[in-house]
């Protein structure tokens, strides 16, 4: 269990230095501004 948990770690660690370098370009910092609409409107419909 630990080694599997170790593993989803380290590459979630690669793939947040790979999105910080992706959202420094345009297309990236759309698609964030996208990603957080849709989020906060579910949480939003979530939420009540």
């Amino acid at each position: 269990m630990r080694s599997r948990t170790s593993r989803w770690f380290t590459t979630g660690r690669r793939l947040v230095r790979n999105a910080c370098t992706w959202a420094d370009t345009p297309t990236g910092k759309m698609l964030l501004w996208v990603l957080g609409t849709a989020l906060n409107i579910l949480v939003r419909h979530l939420t009540g």
